[in-house]
């Protein structure tokens, strides 16, 4: 992995969309010229096991997926928290889903942690199957102000239509879902 890489990765448990939250990333990231790698990882059940991925962001060719350190984690679930925090190198960031994890603390000090209350914003879309995108949103907002990873509207929305490919339907409430995501995060820069 080369310096200039940006490593990012998305955790919590099965149902919760952490995959499609990597997959959406990679794909706005595609579009945006920037070379992704997407690699999902997750147990043999359909829903309430483990689930993660890890998405790296290259300007070149990526020659490996195997990374020990990540610049950015999303934490979906309390049980992650402590471990993402660990993966993290310094300087890194930590969005974290408050509306399940609740009242997590950093153990580090190299570190920004950032509260979204993915799910809340959600449910105020009538949509909690959402949160992952909200989460996402804020994580691009983030990203663009605290790694220096810069992706575009116009990319994050090309992102989410090829991630929703055959499901048109579901596109307006996660482009909502999406721009809510940002609209938190801008609150949190300020």
């Amino acid at each position: 992995m080369k310096e200039q890489d940006t490593v990012i990765r998305f955790t919590g448990i099965g149902g919760q969309g952490i995959l499609f939250a990597g997959k959406m990333l990679a794909e706005a990231a595609l579009s945006a010229g920037i070379h992704p790698c997407f690699a999902p990882s997750y147990g043999a059940e359909k829903r309430g096991g483990p689930s993660e991925c890890t998405v790296i962001l290259s300007h070149g060719e990526l020659p490996s997926p195997c990374v020990s350190r990540s610049h950015a984690a999303v934490v979906m679930n309390g049980a992650s928290f402590s471990r993402e925090e660990q993966r993290l190198a310094a300087g890194g960031i930590i969005v974290v889903n408050s509306s399940v994890c609740g009242d997590v603390k950093l153990s580090r000090e190299d570190l920004s942690l950032f509260l979204v209350p993915a799910s809340e914003l959600a449910e105020k879309l009538r949509n909690d199957r959402v949160a992952n995108v909200v989460i996402t949103g804020a994580l691009v907002e983030l990203l663009g102000a605290h790694v220096g990873i810069q992706l575009s509207q116009e990319h994050l929305v090309q992102g989410l239509k090829r991630t929703l490919a055959g499901k048109e339907d579901l596109l307006a409430v996660n482009m909502e879902a999406l721009a809510r995501g940002q609209e938190y995060a801008r609150t949190l820069k300020a």
